[in-house]
């Protein structure tokens, strides 16, 4: 993908001759103007976090060869699951199978035709971004009435799927930079935008609070996966979905493990690896997609900045400036963005404590989590 937009030589979308994209062949131009009206409609969506998340996903290669950046996701990851009598999370997946019908058996993730498998499949929770985003490739009028129509459909103007979606986690990545510098002026306070919670900068008020972001320059010409012939998918209504096996990351491996995938997978050096980690200070994982439910930055995961790091470096030292201060979340949350410490107004001592999540009637699984020790100023008696 070399070939960049120009405003030199270039024919108005508006008046181009269309084709209609034809999955394995590289996608079309994006002229300026295409980019910016598509623009508008990615934000107009409301799903920052997760349209990053899909970026990354669709870039994992196949097991058995091929893959990466081609708009489409191995489809047993889809998955949605409920509780059974014993309340115990069961799996089931309701595209590949009639609704309802489970594995049959408590703690296990349902596969292909209520196989099991050992964990809960990567791309888990990724159907309903694939599906708003899907209208949007095949609607000229799709999302917000304020955002002028296309002439066509992106799809009928030659533009890949695999391009819409690297595309629209570019426009994330933007977005949550600006407002990660925003919120150094002042909080963004809930319901603000596209924003439903509001955000406190960790490093709001201090000198280096704001980054400074080179400028993009997006790529096309990236090749969709040809449809799936698999008769358990249904590549009419889910064109995007694929039965090829994908090489995906484990989420409990450590850090050592993690640099040697992204060695492997993608080609990446350490300090590659460490740049598109940092992804992570965005968003959180949900219990009903992986079992867990956690955050990796309190009041701040829509603002995409280097506190996730910061998390990491923190040290047990209420002098150490890495350390962030705490801010109330949950039924606190009317406190805003006022940052705690200790009593001697100092930042917060903080360590990283194993805490069960109950994901299992086991407790399992553990996992890291932020623990600051803050003055008793909070009454947690607060309704």
């Amino acid at each position: 993908c070399t070939a960049r937009s120009s405003r030199t030589g270039y024919m108005s979308f508006a008046r181009a001759p269309a084709q209609r994209y034809v999955p394995g062949q590289p996608g079309a131009a994006w002229p300026p103007e295409l980019q910016l009206r598509m623009r508008a409609k990615v934000l107009s969506l409301g799903f920052q976090v997760i349209v990053l998340r899909l970026g990354f996903h669709d870039c994992l290669q196949y097991k058995n060869g091929g893959g990466g950046c081609d708009g489409c996701m191995e489809w047993p990851g889809y998955i949605r699951w409920h509780r059974n009598p014993s309340n115990e999370p069961t799996y089931t997946d309701p595209w590949t199978r009639p609704p309802g019908l489970t594995c049959g058996t408590p703690n296990v993730t349902c596969g292909r035709n209520g196989s099991t498998l050992n964990q809960v499949p990567f791309n888990a929770g990724l159907e309903d971004i694939a599906q708003v985003l899907e209208e949007l490739y095949t609607n000229r009028s799709s999302q917000s009435p304020s955002v002028d129509p296309l002439p066509l459909a992106p799809v009928d103007l030659g533009i890949s799927r695999a391009d819409l979606w690297a595309f629209a986690a570019m426009v994330t990545v933007e977005y949550t930079i600006e407002n990660s510098n925003m919120a150094c002026e002042q909080p963004i306070a809930d319901g603000w935008g596209l924003i439903t919670w509001g955000q406190c900068h960790p490093r709001y008020g201090e000198a280096d609070c704001k980054q400074k972001a080179r400028a993009f320059n997006f790529s096309y010409g990236r090749r969709d996966c040809l449809p799936s012939t698999d008769g358990r998918i249904y590549p009419r209504l889910y064109p995007f979905a694929t039965n090829r096996e994908e090489n995906v990351p484990d989420a409990n491996a450590n850090g050592q493990a993690t640099a040697a995938w992204f060695k492997r997978e993608f080609g990446f050096n350490a300090r590659e690896t460490v740049a598109i980690m940092g992804a992570h200070n965005l968003g959180s994982p949900h219990h009903d997609v992986s079992f867990l439910s956690y955050r990796w930055k309190s009041r701040s995961n829509a603002l995409l900045n280097n506190g996730f790091y910061r998390n990491m470096m923190a040290r047990p030292d209420p002098s150490n400036d890495v350390t962030d201060w705490f801010y109330p979340t949950d039924k606190w949350r009317h406190y805003g963005c006022q940052g705690f410490g200790n009593a001697r107004g100092q930042r917060p001592m903080s360590s990283l404590i194993p805490l069960p999540r109950h994901g299992h009637m086991s407790a399992a699984p553990l996992m890291w989590t932020m623990h600051k020790k803050v003055q008793p100023c909070i009454n947690l008696n607060d309704p």
